[in-house]
């Protein structure tokens, strides 16, 4: 994370986001990043506007 920090990626919380939800070997796929400022997150993380009228039931 902090790699992610000194890269210019915002702060911690960002960080946490974008490494929480990136692939590993065990989860191989990306998870979405659901928030309410997309803008703070770099090209290539998937995020979701939390506001997105598709997440009302």
């Amino acid at each position: 994370m902090a790699g992610l920090v000194s890269d210019g990626h915002g702060g911690p919380d960002i960080a946490q986001a974008i490494a929480t939800c990136l692939p590993t070997p065990l989860r191989p796929t990306q998870h979405l990043v659901l928030t309410a400022d997309q803008e703070l997150y770099p090209p290539g993380i998937a995020t979701v506007d939390i506001d997105d009228p598709r997440l009302e039931s």
